[in-house]
């Protein structure tokens, strides 16, 4: 009987792919580029679809007509004689001629020289005569030196034509140096393994049926792509469907999550790995040095070097410094935390006073504010806050800062006014600007007046107040431009130039906001990354959107995302402002899917920030909703945010809810209820006529509302009155967009009275513009009236620009969102040299608005490799920038 019958023979094939199962195409892609190496690694923590992955690889080598030889281990292999008795097993059931002269596992003899299987092993792959890849799964339950040396002999001895692919939970005890210098080695890391957004929504779209954007990107955030929770949550979710708000608690506490780490990886830890581990989980992120600190463990160097190499859900981050710095998953830091709180928790305050210690000493103050917060520490705090020197460079203090106004005696607060003053901020940029603003009230009671660092901030805080109230007047009023010279605090130099900036916008003093981004390049580069600098630097974006430029304000708004959220989180105030801008962009462009995921699981944060990411998330999220659901499901969402703009006083963005509710209801043909709103949007209009700033808005709200509703009533007349008061607002603040919206009205009002000529000449000027903008949704959402008017426009229109781009806007429906060739040359770019598969992956990786240095480490190439390639790209495509490389190639097909 042949020796490979007398052993279990499921460990020659690896698990059976479920038809469920998230195709890993970056991960595959890299691996097929790396087919030709000599080994390759996969190494990563338990639960990250190691063994998956490396099946599809399998599966697509054997489509090719490869031969692959597959061994599953377990701990009864993790000595020599069983693991080269499965060895020479799996390599039989490819068809290799070994033969160690061996029956099976048990009868293997302990004393038969390594040197001799790797002959026997080499010898038979080189009379195979064609490449052999050889799988070897769960590799870390090897436990012996010799059967190390047996895979080593094969690494440093084997022929070009085997391929050892391993998959590990540790990196093996291998000498690989060489390989990886001569670029025989493949890697696929631990932090290369989780799903990114796209993974997510597919297996969560193929286990749970469709799932809204909001709910998905949620559940990636909470796992932070750790397939094994997704599994996990899909699972709760079909036996109990939950809504979205006890999603963040599934898998938090006491859950499928809690045993699975306690059986499969924590019962498995040494006892000393396990504390420290354990002390490090409440650092959001540490090095050896700190970790040292907090743990009162000396060895912390070489116990985080064994962490790294065991993959215990260790990640990197990325920071500009000389050592290295590491985060834990969430929630595996969220499952040790759990554990240390009910064992000690005196001990994780003592944790928290040492972490606070430590990073004041470093001068990474806002950290240490943090962790005196948690250390119920209030002295401590106090003294950080007051501290002359203090950076604010990243705004998550707003939580505990807000905590502490929420929760400490006023005296107290009143006592400390550096502290209040901090606090004040916090609320503000969480919204509660009547609560700042009373605090100040109180601050400025007993003596009228301020120590003069502290009435700068006073003022700041009264201007950026003035903002939320959408009274941008009293804002330019506070702040001069000659003020940014004299102020010396880092942080208010960045208020500054955001407050300046947004008042500008909305004054539509577009070119005065582009002047101050001079003086925000010109900071410190130690500033640049400040989150209040990248707040100011948003207004760039909102200047182009404001102005109606929505080809400036994605490439603008796309490269602006990514920097705040790699320097602050997705969550942050800076990317969560930036965000909404860059939806709305997303949208017009008619880029839904775009929108719907740079929006997603941020509403909740931009219902209370400042009125215009607000306002401009309202209108994105409604249209989204109408557009890709119905009608209804958009006034659904209108209706709940109508009441809390109420509940606010928020008279402009409330007037905005009223025009998408009133525009719901014409296209649903309901005008006696759309006439109901266009009341309430005329009395508004009424009480802000001849305002300044973003109020002025209100009144060209109402008119292009109006002008909607009397097009539908047929009532010619006031369609073109209330289509000049948009215009007129539109030319006096700059809006571009608003004058196309005119032209798009009066053009149709026009061509039903018979005023053919004119009606004509205003849709092509509204066509014109908005392909030089980039404007499509302008064209497609003003129903079915405007649309006719377009196609009777078409037939006067030979070939050319506007032409071609009125038919391609045509021939859109209201499901269909091909994205639009957006280059000035409309269908230039239909033909040209075919992209090699590099040059696509590439692009692939630069819509999702990935930097060079980003594709670049996805990819494992050097930056000038995709430098090299991004510039044949733009040669090929004739286009002059990334953002129109992405759209040239959807166009073609070439990217989804």
């Amino acid at each position: 009987m042949a020796p490979d019958r007398l052993l279990i023979p499921t460990k020659f094939a690896p698990p059976r792919i479920s038809p469920q199962s998230t195709l890993r195409t970056k991960l595959l892609a890299r691996l097929r580029d790396a087919r030709d190496s000599g080994l390759t690694l996969v190494c990563g923590s338990a639960g990250f679809g190691k063994t998956t992955l490396l099946a599809q690889w399998r599966q697509q080598l054997l489509k090719d007509g490869e031969l692959v030889c597959w061994l599953s281990l377990s701990p009864d292999e993790r000595l020599l004689p069983q693991f080269r008795a499965y060895l020479t097993g799996a390599l039989q059931q490819a068809g290799l001629p070994v033969d160690d002269g061996t029956a099976f596992a048990s009868e293997v003899r302990a004393d038969l020289p390594v040197a001799g299987l790797v002959a026997t092993i080499v010898d038979a792959v080189c009379q195979q005569g064609q490449d052999v890849f050889l799988f070897i799964d769960d590799y870390h339950h090897v436990d012996d030196s010799d059967t190390h040396a047996l895979i080593q002999g094969l690494v440093d001895h084997g022929p070009e034509t085997l391929h050892l692919i391993l998959a590990s939970r540790t990196h093996p005890p291998l000498a690989v140096h060489r390989q990886r210098l001569t670029g025989e080695l493949a890697e696929i890391a631990f932090p290369d393994l989780p799903f990114d957004f796209a993974e997510t929504q597919d297996f969560l779209a193929k286990h749970l049926g469709e799932v809204v954007p909001d709910d998905a990107r949620l559940i990636h955030d909470i796992t932070d792509g750790w397939p094994v929770c997704l599994q996990m949550i899909c699972i709760r979710l079909k036996r109990s469907p939950a809504n979205r708000a006890v999603l963040s608690q599934l898998l938090h506490r006491r859950t499928d999550l809690q045993r699975y780490l306690s059986e499969d990886v924590v019962r498995h830890l040494a006892p000393d790995v396990a504390d420290f581990i354990e002390k490090l989980s409440f650092c959001r992120r540490f090095n050896a040095e700190l970790a040292r600190r907090v743990t009162g463990n000396a060895q912390a160097p070489v116990l985080l070097e064994q962490i790294e190499r065991d993959n215990l859900f260790l990640l990197p981050v990325e920071l500009d410094s000389p050592q290295p710095w590491y985060r834990l998953h969430p929630l595996f830091a969220s499952f040790l935390q759990d554990r240390l709180q009910q064992r000690d928790p005196a001990l994780v305050q003592e944790i928290h006073a040492r972490a606070s210690q430590w990073f004041e000493q470093q001068g990474l103050l806002i950290e240490a504010l943090r962790h005196a917060y948690h250390a119920n520490d209030t002295e401590a705090a106090v003294h950080l806050v007051e501290r002359a020197d203090l950076p604010i460079r990243s705004m998550s203090f707003i939580s505990t800062l807000q905590h502490w106004t929420d929760e400490l005696p006023a005296e107290v607060l009143l006592g400390h006014p550096r502290l209040l003053l901090l606090g004040c901020w916090a609320l503000v940029a969480a919204g509660r600007w009547r609560d700042a603003q009373g605090w100040l009230e109180r601050l400025e009671r007993p003596h009228g007046t301020l120590a003069p660092e502290h009435a700068l901030h006073a003022l700041y805080l009264r201007a950026s107040i003035a903002l939320q109230r959408d009274d941008t007047e009293a804002a330019l009023a506070l702040v001069a431009p000659s003020d940014f010279e004299s102020l010396s605090d880092r942080f208010l130099r960045q208020a500054h130039l955001a407050v300046l900036s947004f008042s500008y916008c909305a004054a539509g003093r577009y070119e005065d906001a582009r002047a101050l981004h001079g003086h925000i390049a010109r900071l410190p580069r130690s500033e640049l990354q400040d989150e209040m600098a990248l707040v100011a630097e948003s207004t760039l974006l909102l200047s182009h959107l404001l102005a109606g430029n929505n080809r400036e304000a994605i490439r603008t708004g796309s490269a602006l995302v990514a920097r705040a959220e790699a320097a602050h989180g997705r969550r942050s105030v800076s990317a969560v402002n930036s965000a909404a801008f860059l939806a709305n962009a997303y949208y017009e462009a008619d880029l839904l899917a775009e929108a719907n995921e740079v929006l997603a699981n941020r509403l909740d944060l931009l219902r209370l920030s400042s009125p215009e990411p607000m306002t401009l998330a309202i209108i994105v999220r409604s249209r989204l909703m109408a557009a890709q659901a119905s009608p209804e499901e958009g006034l659904r969402a209108l209706d709940e945010e109508e009441a809390r703009c109420r509940e606010l006083g928020l008279d402009r963005p409330l007037a905005y809810v009223l025009a998408g509710k009133a525009r719901l209801q014409l296209q649903l043909n309901r005008q006696d209820e759309a006439r109901q709103l266009q009341a309430a949007l005329d009395q508004l209009a009424v009480r802000h006529r001849n305002a300044a700033g973003f109020l002025a808005e209100i009144e060209a709200i109402a008119a292009l509302a109006g002008a909607r509703l009397a097009l539908a009533s047929m009532d010619w007349t006031n369609a073109m009155a209330r289509a000049e008061t948009l215009r007129g607002y539109g030319v006096t603040f700059g809006r571009q967009k608003c004058v196309v919206q005119a032209d798009l009205l009066s053009g149709t009002a026009l061509a039903e009275m018979g005023e053919t000529t004119e009606a004509m000449h205003r849709l092509n000027a509204a066509v014109e513009s908005a392909q030089r903008l980039g404007l499509v949704r302008t064209l497609l959402d003003e129903g079915e009236r405007v649309r006719q008017a377009l196609l009777q426009l078409q037939l006067t229109l030979g070939p050319g620009c506007a032409g071609d781009y009125l038919a391609e806007v045509l021939r859109r429906s209201i499901g269909a969102h091909v994205p639009l060739q957006q280059s000035d040359d409309a269908g230039a770019q239909a033909n040209g040299p075919a992209l090699k598969p590099r040059e696509v992956e590439i692009l692939r990786l630069a819509a999702q608005s990935m930097s060079n240095k980003r594709i670049a480490l996805t990819l494992n190439l050097t930056l000038d490799t995709v430098k090299w390639n991004m510039k044949n790209v733009f040669e090929k495509l004739g286009v002059p920038s990334r953002y129109d490389a992405v759209i040239a190639a959807r166009k073609r097909g070439l990217i989804d």
